[in-house]
């Protein structure tokens, strides 16, 4: 778009610039108003096109931290994942110990009683 304008804009200063000379009182007014019109458009299009620049600067800002609080948020999850897992694992091996733990004295009051009856 920006592109388009300007190729218009230097088309019509060449135009211009090779009409042929027409003086209705000297054309000074008629210069000086079509030159503000040139100078008009292209501050004009500059400030517009900044303005646009602006706003998609400040949407990639946007996004980028939206693309951070998802990440942040992603590893929070597996922080929790992890946690839970290792809770997991603990209690399976406390249970496991107590199970091993339970098992032991039985073996060893068979072996008492099997030497108490020899």
């Amino acid at each position: 778009m920006n592109k388009k304008l300007m190729s218009i804009l230097v088309l019509a200063i060449f135009a211009i610039g090779f009409a042929p000379k027409a003086f209705a009182g000297g054309g000074d007014v008629a210069a000086g108003v079509i030159g503000g019109a040139a100078v008009g458009t292209i501050i004009g299009s500059s400030l517009a096109s900044s303005s646009r620049d602006r706003e998609a600067e400040e949407e990639a800002r946007e996004e980028r931290r939206e693309r951070r609080r998802e990440r942040r948020e992603q590893e929070r999850m597996r922080e929790e994942r992890r946690a839970r897992q290792e809770r997991m694992y603990e209690k399976e091996t406390a249970k496991k110990r107590k199970y091993e733990m339970a098992e032991e004295p039985e073996t060893e009051v068979m072996e008492e009683s099997v030497e108490d009856v020899e």
